[in-house]
């Protein structure tokens, strides 16, 4: 686990703040408040578990691409071709957390 050093001037923000505020942001790129939930969520347990390089510092690189067009933020991946053995999902262009959240929570009952 990767440690930043601890500095006079490091900041520290409670996880729930920091979760709530980066949440905000991808709703205010027009990301539903379940999925930009989710998001933050991933973002935010990264940093929590040392992992810096995939927690909040890419909220600025996530905001350009829901904005400029890089990423659908109202995207809805959907199963495209069920073998019942393996299924292949199509992330519609969403962020890449939605997509593969979807695919390992959607189940064959449940297509949507």
């Amino acid at each position: 686990m990767s440690h930043y050093p601890a500095t006079e001037r490091e900041r520290r923000i409670p996880w729930k703040v920091l979760h709530t505020t980066v949440s905000a942001i991808f709703q205010a790129c027009k990301m539903s408040a379940e999925d930009a939930g989710l998001l933050a969520t991933t973002l935010v347990q990264a940093d929590l578990r040392g992992c810096h390089s995939h927690g909040v510092l890419r909220v600025p690189e996530y905001v350009f691409k829901l904005r400029e067009g890089g990423v659908d933020p109202a995207a809805k991946p959907l199963v495209v071709h069920d073998a019942k053995a393996a299924m292949v999902v199509d992330g519609n262009n969403s962020m890449g957390q939605i997509g593969s959240c979807f695919a390992t929570r959607c189940s064959r009952c449940r297509k949507t």
